[in-house]
């Protein structure tokens, strides 16, 4: 049997981040990060804090109802379709993901594009179809927040946000 070659993950200018090595015939446990980055509550508050230094405070629901923080972590930039750090943040309804979810993406206005490709016009923002579901961008003061909601019906809770601490 011949050895796979070397995959190598990319950033959007196509310079090599990473190259990983894949067995693909061998069983793959991704385990979860050491508890001493992620808190039991799936927020990583460190992380989180140190992004707000940068000059985007997160935002969250100003009215949250059912809606309560469930995961937050701070996505690296070539992860992301930005090239840009950004916040990652699932809100839950009634804490159950079957109940209603919502992801939110959050990071600095500098990093976004004046117009997402192929938006429509949507209140003071902009309504972005991107073949997983329909999702919301707009600023917050210096922070571009992107909503997806699992449920359109429950994107109007996160029309108005406030400022929240990690």
């Amino acid at each position: 049997m011949c050895a796979d070659p070397p995959v190598e993950l990319v950033d959007r200018v196509g310079r090599v981040v990473e190259d990983i090595s894949v067995d693909w015939n061998a069983t793959s446990v991704i385990g979860a990060p050491p508890s001493s980055e992620v808190a039991a509550d799936g927020i990583d508050h460190r992380a989180l804090t140190a992004f707000v230094r940068t000059g985007a405070p997160l935002v969250g629901p100003s009215q949250p109802g059912s809606f309560s923080l469930s995961y937050g972590i701070v996505l690296p930039a070539p992860l992301t379709v930005e090239n840009c750090r950004q916040a990652s943040l699932v809100y839950t309804k009634g804490g159950e993901p079957s109940s209603g979810q919502v992801s939110m993406f959050e990071m600095p206005v500098r990093c976004t594009p004046k117009r997402p490709v192929g938006a429509l016009p949507f209140l003071n923002g902009w309504r972005v179809d991107n073949g997983n579901g329909v999702g919301y961008e707009f600023d917050v003061g210096p922070t571009h927040v992107q909503v997806y909601p699992a449920n359109p019906s429950d994107i109007s809770t996160f029309m108005t946000l406030s400022p929240i601490s990690p």
